[in-house]
């Protein structure tokens, strides 16, 4: 019988570190991975890393003829959350094939989308010209 529960406490074992290269694997994945956020129409984006890292902003020029500074600054604002929230479930989905509980991601975005200070850029329809 001590014999069973040795081997069976291998088994174990083997199995934790298993998940937790699987897990490794994971993380890699998703510190490497990119995602991407919009704002105004698609005229600001923003790409984020996985661990966070804002690695490249884009304005479309035509963004200046039409928004004023603190209009595209609030739009630079809600095209970085934009990108942080879709790194958020990119995570967690990824996160999901190998850990059966990702609830924190949940309670994050359930966090994130409650915030009320993140300002949202305003958009004037009358000096939008994509709507034309």
């Amino acid at each position: 019988m001590p014999g069973d529960i040795d081997s069976q406490l291998d088994a174990l074992l083997e199995q934790a570190k298993a998940q937790a290269a699987r897990i490794g694997e994971v993380q890699r994945e998703v510190v490497a991975s990119t995602s991407v956020g919009q704002a105004a129409n698609g005229m600001i984006t923003v790409k984020v890393r996985g661990n966070g890292k804002v690695t490249e902003v884009n304005i479309d020029p035509e963004a200046m003829r039409y928004y004023d500074a603190k209009t595209l600054g609030a739009a630079i604002v809600e095209a970085i959350n934009d990108a942080i929230l879709r790194s958020v479930m990119n995570a967690r989905d990824k996160y999901t094939a190998v850990m059966p509980d990702t609830d924190v991601f949940d309670t994050v975005l359930t966090e994130w989308r409650a915030v009320e200070d993140v300002p949202a850029a305003p958009v004037d329809k009358r000096d939008d010209f994509l709507s034309w």
